[in-house]
């Protein structure tokens, strides 16, 4: 029985471990106020915390942003929504940033990488946001 048990946990453990060392950088997403009330940055918010939960690289934080580990990175996502003069939706000016916090200072947090787009109210951001997350992932690795 015993013997049975640890050939189960080497099992799982083997087919296991590949995914979890894959993901070995925590991310924690703050979205600006705005984001909620304008439906394509809750569109890119959906989308980037998908990419993130698809991601070999990384994974989405559980804990508080104060809690977030020096090798994470914390993404603001900002949105402001651009209507035409006559009132109707066009789509949304949104600007990414990332950042790495200080191993030293709990305060302080280094620059990676920060994009903005305009995004039509019908278009796709799954690819801005993998570019978005590979451009991270770039910088931290220098």
């Amino acid at each position: 029985m015993y013997n049975q048990f640890l050939l189960c946990a080497l099992v799982f453990g083997v087919l296991l471990a590949p995914s979890c060392l894959a993901q070995n950088v925590p991310v924690s997403i703050v979205v600006s106020a705005g984001v909620n009330e304008d439906p394509t940055g809750v569109r890119v918010g959906r989308s980037l915390s998908d990419e993130i939960q698809l991601s070999a690289t990384f994974y989405k934080w559980p804990g508080r942003v104060s809690g977030l580990p020096s090798n994470g990175v914390l993404i603001h996502v900002t949105s402001i929504d651009v209507r035409l003069q006559n009132g109707e939706d066009l789509g949304s000016a949104i600007v990414v940033r990332a950042d790495r916090p200080s191993a030293v200072d709990p305060d302080y947090y280094k620059f990676l990488s920060e994009q903005a787009w305009m995004i039509l109210k019908d278009a796709s951001v799954t690819d801005l946001i993998r570019s978005f997350l590979a451009e991270v992932d770039r910088q931290m690795a220098r």
